[in-house]
């Protein structure tokens, strides 16, 4: 992530910002919570489920920045791990800038100039492109809905001229019913932790007897009789299969 030594400094600065919002996190937990700690470039790793807190912070500190983002694989095999969770409330709490290097942007047009006999070809490969991105994109969403997590979002740009992509990740947390926060500043990360535990700890759990059991994704909606509150819940859920 960091191609000179004046980035480098930047990087760590932001890593240790990144660290103490962690560090805040883990206190926030209760004993009985379970954390499962994930790292992510082109590739992901995963810890198993586990309430030794204190094994995540040493795991962090063994990490050295690097290589790109496949975020919405990432997303999508970490939310199949989440079915296997112990505890029925699951959240998943996202760092990153939402720019996926893995996965082709869906608005690439072909270079000019170009000879008039390749106007086919490029714009074949501009939407296949698109079709890939909106693939990956579908299915991070599909195992976002599978997992039955709130997913939180956190956006921090690497460095000047690398923005958040906020549309992407809205497109991932808005239907768990969490929500993104872009920040202007790393040092900005503890206290947008800081908002997403106080919002976990003072919500309300409503329940119903959902009327299928076909394995498909159903959508739901949650109002006020108050025009003047907004809610936001998750957007629908995924019915078991069998009765």
């Amino acid at each position: 992530m960091a191609q000179n030594a004046q980035e480098r400094l930047a990087d760590d600065a932001r890593w240790a910002d990144t660290r103490r919002a962690l560090a805040l996190l883990l206190t926030r937990l209760g004993t009985a919570d379970e954390v499962l700690f994930a790292v992510f470039n082109e590739q992901v790793a995963a810890s198993p489920w586990t309430q030794e807190y204190g094994s995540v912070l040493g795991t962090f500190d063994l990490l050295r920045p690097g290589g790109g983002t496949a975020l919405l694989e990432t997303v999508k095999r970490i939310g199949s791990v989440f079915q296997t969770a112990r505890h029925q409330r699951k959240v998943i709490l996202l760092i990153s800038d939402g720019n996926d290097t893995q996965t082709p942007a869906g608005d690439l047009v072909p270079s000019l100039p170009y000879e008039i006999g390749s106007r086919i070809e490029n714009t074949m490969g501009e939407s296949r492109r698109r079709l890939l991105r909106e693939v990956a994109i579908q299915g991070a969403r599909d195992a976002v809905r599978k997992s039955d997590a709130v997913l939180y979002a956190i956006g921090i740009g690497t460095r000047s001229g690398v923005p958040v992509d906020i549309s992407l990740l809205e497109g991932l947390t808005k239907e768990s019913g969490g929500y993104t926060e872009p920040l202007r500043s790393p040092s900005q990360i503890a206290g947008a932790v800081e908002r997403i535990c106080d919002e976990l700890q003072s919500q309300y759990v409503l329940t119903f007897e959902p009327g299928h059991n076909d394995g498909k994704y159903h959508q739901i909606r949650v109002r006020t009789k108050d025009t003047r509150l907004k809610v936001r819940a998750r957007a629908g859920y995924t019915a078991a299969v069998g009765p």
